[in-house]
């Protein structure tokens, strides 16, 4: 991972929540953890702009189908 530099700026996203529904699992979610549990990201200009993504996120499934998870 590069420092941030004249052609990249250091980012933390604040809020983050997205839901989606699914047949086989149900109702999805994804949210991110508390402010400050992961490093910032990098927004980098390289010919397109990318982002380098440093936060670990939370994912809820409403239900597993026919899944044997314990």
């Amino acid at each position: 991972m590069h420092d941030a530099d004249a052609d990249s700026v250091r980012l933390e996203t604040l809020e983050l929540s997205m839901a989606a529904a699914h047949p086989f699992f149900g109702s999805v979610t994804l949210e991110l953890p508390d402010i400050g549990d992961n490093p910032p990201s990098l927004l980098r200009q390289s010919g397109d702009l990318i982002e380098t993504w440093r936060r670990s996120m939370t994912v809820t499934f409403e239900k597993c189908g026919q899944c044997s998870v314990r």
